[in-house]
């Protein structure tokens, strides 16, 4: 399942910013802020997604306050074809929907916020998350996809 997330994120327009934290993704655009999850079709697998998901975006948002004036809303999802637990505060998305709840939807956080929480994350300051996703934890962000420069060798200084 999270490698079908990293292929969605990977499709996101340039604005965006992602970061990962094991199999859990950080997506902010202009569209929102989310905390993404993949969860299993079992219902104990899905309650402890549940509550993983939970704590993450509140321990996120915590972090986020700690460095910025402003910290959008973060919204909790739960990568599923499951139904969420009850009382969950998580929405469960089907991962061929997770595109379009991730760009659709009025602007809701500004170019240059965007930059602010773009560069709270590049900074490895924002609670164990860190810019980029997948295998590629090296990823700046989607406005940066050419490949990253080699450090020179050391016959080569």
């Amino acid at each position: 399942m999270r490698s079908g997330i990293d292929g969605v994120l990977t499709s996101l327009p340039p604005a965006f910013v992602i970061a990962g934290r094991g199999d859990a993704r950080l997506v902010m655009g202009p569209s929102g802020a989310f905390v993404l999850l993949p969860a299993g079709r079992e219902r104990v697998l899905v309650e402890q997604a549940a509550d993983h998901l939970i704590d993450l975006v509140m321990t996120t948002r915590m972090a986020l306050c700690d460095h910025l004036t402003w910290v959008p809303f973060l919204d909790a999802l739960l990568v599923t074809n499951a139904e969420p637990p009850r009382g969950a505060d998580v929405t469960a998305v089907p991962l061929d929907l997770v595109h379009d709840v991730l760009v659709e939807g009025p602007v809701m956080i500004t170019s240059g916020t965007l930059n602010g929480l773009r560069e709270v994350v590049r900074t490895s300051r924002l609670a164990g998350w860190h810019i980029g996703f997948g295998a590629d934890l090296d990823r700046i962000d989607l406005s940066d996809r050419g490949p990253r420069p080699s450090a020179p060798s050391s016959s080569t200084r």
